[in-house]
């Protein structure tokens, strides 16, 4: 008579090699995406802010050469409303000052 076993073992082996593979594959393909959207992110967050700081840094300039004595209205805001009706008002007071005296 045969010998029965109430259970039955089968063992299979399978080389890791191409499984490690693909995983670092994936690995580098998952980091390489991910620097490229950071990278992106931050190139579309620089372009945003400098283009939604430019009416501050153009009025920052037109401040720079009214200390500096080289104010001239009609070349700093003229783009910009804001901007121009500062300048005109900046370019009156200063005549102003200047023509009037200080009290």
């Amino acid at each position: 008579e045969g010998k029965r076993y109430s259970a039955l073992v089968l063992t299979a082996g399978v080389p890791l090699a191409p499984v490690r593979s693909a995983l670092r594959n994936l690995g580098l393909t998952l980091a390489a995406l991910s620097a490229g959207v950071w990278l992106l992110a931050a190139l579309a967050a620089r372009r945003l802010c400098r283009r939604a700081l430019a009416p501050l840094t153009h009025m920052a300039e037109a401040a720079r050469a009214y200390i500096g004595g080289r104010f001239r209205p009609d070349v700093y805001g003229r783009d910009l409303t804001e901007a121009y009706e500062l300048a005109l008002r900046f370019g009156s007071e200063r005549s102003r000052r200047e023509g009037g005296g200080q009290s």
